[in-house]
């Protein structure tokens, strides 16, 4: 859901934590990114200082009926 409603690059999504998630005010902060060095993970600052932001998450509710 993430991928889909914030635009978010992959590198962006997969270098979050749960510590960036505030889900009780509807808001996840890019703090880092995941980003690839010698075919090795590297979590790394976002490239320029906008990349560090606060995106407003969309309200969801999920529901299983079985």
């Amino acid at each position: 859901m993430i991928a889909v409603t914030t635009g978010l690059r992959k590198g962006e999504i997969l270098g979050l934590r749960w510590s960036d998630l505030d889900l009780e005010n509807g808001r996840l902060y890019v703090r880092q990114t995941l980003m690839y060095v010698n075919d090795q993970p590297v979590f790394l600052d976002p490239k320029t200082n906008k990349g560090k932001r606060m995106v407003a998450l969309i309200p969801f509710e999920f529901r299983c009926r079985i």
